[in-house]
């Protein structure tokens, strides 16, 4: 008798973790889409999270992890785009907080350190960087 009070309980336990993934932030539902291999719904998501006003109200974590979410696609789905996008938000999640940027990606397993590398890098280039120097090419020209 006991056995079947508690069939309701994990039915209802069952449903509210269904329904914890589906209701979850808009980061939470990319990153699991991503797990699912559901890359459709990962960019879907993760443009609508840095579209429009939505990028400015992001905090540094939640930078990175829309950040390594756009690496993620960069390497599934070979688009530049991604990699400019996670670059951009690398960027605003340094300008935000270096040493919050630097405890994340202590924090993340070997891989995903691995596919937040290339756009950690070019987050952190300046305008001055891509710059050609005008000098260095006289000097190769001897003008």
């Amino acid at each position: 008798m006991k056995i079947l009070r508690l069939i309701p309980l994990l039915l209802f336990a069952i449903f509210l973790q269904a329904c914890d993934q589906y209701y979850a932030d808009p980061l939470t539902r990319a990153e699991n889409a991503l797990e699912h291999n559901d890359y459709e719904l990962a960019q879907t998501i993760a443009d609508s999270i840095i579209s429009g006003q939505n990028f400015t109200r992001l905090g540094t974590t939640q930078l990175c992890r829309t950040a390594l979410v756009y690496a993620k696609l960069s390497e599934q789905r070979e688009q530049d785009a991604n990699m400019g996008a996670a670059a951009l938000c690398m960027r605003r999640a340094s300008e935000l907080d270096t040493d919050s940027v630097e405890l994340f990606v202590q924090q993340l397993n070997v891989d995903d350190q691995a596919a937040i590398y290339m756009p950690r890098k070019l987050g952190n280039v300046t305008q001055y960087e891509l710059i050609p120097d005008e000098s260095a090419d006289s000097a190769a020209y001897g003008i």
